[in-house]
């Protein structure tokens, strides 16, 4: 415990010339029941109530008396470098019976006076202190208690939806992604990226430019044409085809989206990637039908028309009648 509120540091101090009158004067004036003595600046005994009492009843001419001859010029002192804390002053009061304990420096001159009411009080404050320290402390400790179960809680049903959100995103058969807009870096990329491009994510993740050596050279121009608009238009919406490890061609269709903030900044780019080969071939078979025979599989008349289409808007386009001529 803290010792400084147990030691009167402003105690009654009189010089030991002084009359037994006028330290009483001193005590009535400072409502103190007692008055440390000190002789050439350093301390040599206390005169208290009780030595006023034992004076009165012995001596008549008790009033004019110095302090000097009546007080015990060897009373039971500490050295304030000996204060540890207010227990050892009271062990110090308790083992010699005492009502005050003069504190003093080395030098001898007066630091302080220790009663025992005055101790008894600090140590009641230290506890009341205390104990309101710990209410404080158990206060502080449920509410951080009750902040844990509820981050805990927090986390558990924000694991819980990340997991319903991979599972998800893993059940898909298009590829979600997201890159760093400035370097390309990947961000996410769900499992159906195997299937589409025949490469394990870890392919992608070591290589961030996997994904531009698979785009097909005859579509590697049109692809980086509509990536660099990306960053004005803010949406792509895209067909191209890739190569697969096997040496098949796959084609894709690819909606991307660029994320900024308040400012434009960008952030990222989203995208989701979708397998269309089938189509495309069910298409191209359409196509084919359509221009041949079904049982001989040789041109017919709409691919004749086509052709025929075709011919006059580039003679017309070169103001040129000349360029073709159709034989029947």
């Amino acid at each position: 415990m803290n010792p400084d509120k147990a030691i009167d540091k402003n105690p009654a101090i009189v010089s030991a010339q002084t009359s037994v009158k006028a330290a009483i004067a001193l005590m009535k004036d400072t409502q103190a029941n007692c008055v440390l003595a000190i002789e050439e600046e350093k301390f040599i005994g206390i005169f208290s109530q009780q030595e006023l009492l034992q004076l009165i009843t012995s001596r008549e001419d008790w009033e004019s008396r110095a302090i000097a001859q009546v007080i015990n010029r060897n009373p039971i002192t500490i050295c304030i470098n000996d204060v540890t804390d207010s227990s050892s002053l009271l062990q110090v009061l308790q083992q010699h019976s005492l009502d005050y304990l003069p504190i003093i420096t080395q030098n001898g001159r007066v630091f302080g006076l220790v009663t025992l009411s005055k101790i008894l009080e600090s140590i009641a404050q230290e506890n009341e202190k205390t104990r309101q320290l710990n209410l404080e402390l158990q206060h502080q400790l449920e509410t951080y208690q009750e902040i844990e179960i509820e981050l805990r809680t927090n986390e558990q049903a924000l694991q819980l939806n990340q997991d319903r959100l991979d599972s998800i995103l893993s059940s898909l058969e298009d590829v979600v992604w997201s890159l760093d807009p400035h370097n390309f870096q990947l961000l996410f990329l769900n499992t159906a990226v195997e299937k589409v491009y025949g490469r394990k994510i870890a392919e992608f993740i070591e290589n961030i430019n996997l994904w531009r050596e698979v785009i097909h050279p005859e579509d590697k121009e049109r692809v980086e044409e509509a990536l660099n608009a990306l960053y004005s238009t803010l949406r792509q919406d895209l067909e191209y085809r890739i190569l697969l490890p096997n040496g098949d061609i796959n084609w894709i269709s690819v909606r991307a989206r660029l994320i900024t903030d308040a400012k434009g900044t960008p952030l990222r780019i989203d995208g989701i990637t979708t397998d269309i080969t089938e189509p495309k071939k069910i298409q191209e078979r359409l196509r084919y039908d359509a221009f041949h025979d079904g049982l001989t599989e040789l041109a017919n008349r709409n691919l004749l028309i086509d052709r025929l289409k075709q011919a006059i808007r580039r003679s017309q386009r070169q103001h040129d009648s000349n360029l073709f001529a159709l034989l029947f």
